[in-house]
């Protein structure tokens, strides 16, 4: 089965992304692990020294990343250029979102409000763009549900 999942991802990667596949794969699965999915979904305690110290690494493996998204955003290929245009919107967010969460790990529920409503501000600002492979309402909504800040 892992061989499977492997061979899919990489097919996926490949087809949406091209040349650079396999840096946006390793891109995603280094974001993935300082989000933490049990921490995400409610598993383990909001306030957490741990998920604050991975949340606070999510701007700069960001950052780290944007040289290849920018190198990418001149490619030939539309398909592959419109992926990497969509992964900056992805990178402004995912940033935004991780600085929220780190707040609210840290237990500073007014600071990760404040940065909350400028992540929200910035989907509705690009939903335009984005509303095609985005529903900027549903991630709102999703996401709120999920911080329960008050």
């Amino acid at each position: 089965k892992e061989l499977e999942f492997d061979n899919l991802a990489r097919e996926y990667f490949e087809s949406a992304f091209g040349e650079d596949w396999n840096e946006c794969k390793n891109y995603f699965k280094q974001l993935s692990e300082l989000f933490d999915p049990p921490y995400l979904r409610g598993e383990k305690e909001t306030v957490s020294q741990e998920a604050s110290e991975k949340l606070s690494k999510v701007c700069q493996v960001v950052d780290d990343f944007r040289d290849i998204i920018d190198k990418n955003l001149e490619g030939q290929d539309l398909g592959h250029r419109a992926s990497w245009e969509y992964l900056t919107y992805h990178a402004d967010l995912v940033c935004l979102l991780g600085l929220t969460l780190e707040a609210r790990a840290q237990g500073n529920t007014a600071k990760a409000k404040s940065i909350w409503k400028l992540t929200k501000k910035y989907a509705q600002k690009h939903e335009d763009e984005l509303q095609s492979i985005f529903d900027v309402f549903l991630f709102i909504h999703t996401i709120e549900r999920r911080l329960r800040l008050g």
